[in-house]
């Protein structure tokens, strides 16, 4: 029976294959990549000043990696995958492996690139879509008065997220009032949560705007009380009392017509 793989040329096969494939000397010199790869390199290349994919042969791979990733080169473990970002833009899962020659010796590397930047944007773009559903911040009927609903379990991470979207907001929107509403809040208040609303509130005090919280439920207020947690807050059963409040303090009345 012939032997089919042996007739077969081993760099149009490399070229057959849909992956971005580049082949190193021993010495991380990049010698070959296949058609696929060239045409990642076409996209890749003005980012180093390389228009022509075929300039990238003869450069060293260590180049493009960090310092810990090129002692994995030299010393293994094979194969290794990473994710690597390149000039800032440009995310990869990669792979590398090694090729030993007939004498187990050290021939030279194989290394596939998957492109997964627009994969990654995507996931990014997800997420700050999130971010701006998480914590929608309201207008009110008063211009400088706005409004946060806390709901559902906090994260440090969605912590982190509404205090800078809040702390930016205020000054963008001229707010001197800003509403936290913990009506459909459930949960009684962990370390971290009392943390960051406490850093929230001192750091809008800063800027002059006036914090205050309206909507606490019984389980909270008796996980606040049991902890001596004390905000230094106007504190309201529910936003129509918060709202009656600041009409008040700004010598609005409703009129009934």
């Amino acid at each position: 029976m012939p032997d089919v793989l042996a007739a077969m040329n081993t760099y149009e096969v490399l070229d057959k294959i849909d992956e971005n494939i580049f082949i190193a000397d021993s010495e991380f010199q990049l010698v070959w990549v296949n058609k696929k790869a060239k045409s990642l390199l076409e996209v890749v290349g003005p980012y180093v000043q390389i228009s022509d994919p075929e300039h990238f042969i003869g450069m060293n791979i260590t180049h493009f990696h960090s310092e810990r990733q090129n002692r994995i080169l030299e010393e293994g473990p094979f194969p290794h995958r990473a994710q690597v970002t390149l000039f800032n833009r440009f995310k990869a899962n990669i792979q590398v492996d090694l090729i030993q020659n007939g004498e187990d010796k050290r021939a030279g590397f194989i290394l596939t690139w998957n492109d997964v930047t627009e994969y990654e944007e995507a996931i990014q773009e997800g997420k700050e879509l999130l971010d701006e559903i998480d914590t929608p911040i309201i207008k009110t009927v008063l211009d400088s008065v706005s409004l946060v609903p806390i709901m559902g379990k906090m994260t440090e991470e969605r912590m982190e997220s509404m205090q800078k979207k809040i702390l930016f907001y205020c000054p963008e929107n001229q707010i001197t009032t800003m509403i936290f509403d913990f009506s459909s809040f459930q949960h009684s208040l962990d370390p971290f949560e009392v943390t960051g609303l406490a850093n929230l509130v001192r750091a809008l005090k800063l800027m002059g705007v006036d914090p205050i919280f309206v909507g606490i439920n019984a389980r909270m207020a008796q996980s606040m009380t049991q902890k001596q947690l004390c905000f230094g807050v106007p504190t309201f059963n529910s936003f129509r009392q918060g709202m009656g409040y600041l009409m008040d303090k700004n010598g609005y009345k409703i009129v009934k017509l």
